[in-house]
């Protein structure tokens, strides 16, 4: 996804005793959805950058795979208010997902 990760709202904010205009950075999210072979596993809120890290630390820290080179593949789809990460796993980590279990 291109573009920007955050989006600059317009406030009144009550600063010394007067309303002043000022503005904001927001973060921007969306849902994306983590699927390993076809399945999904996972649906959370981030901002639609760096996906394909997201994926990896993910996967890393939720125990799907013991390292990062059992990750045999990662495809960021894109869609308007959601994406999905769908990840491919190496012959070895293979087994584990289909069982459902980690490392």
């Amino acid at each position: 996804m291109t573009g920007s990760t955050f989006a600059r709202y317009q406030e009144i904010a009550w600063r010394r005793g007067h309303a002043t205009p000022t503005s904001r950075l927001i973060a921007e999210e969306i849902a994306i959805a983590l699927s390993y072979n076809g399945s999904t596993h996972a649906v959370m809120m981030a901002t639609p950058a760096d996906l394909e890290d997201f994926g990896i630390g993910f996967t890393l820290t939720e125990g799907i795979v013991a390292r990062a080179g059992e990750i045999g593949s990662i495809e960021v789809i894109p869609g308007e208010s959601a994406s999905r990460c769908e990840c491919g796993s190496t012959a070895t980590a293979q087994g584990r997902w289909l069982r459902g279990g980690g490392p």
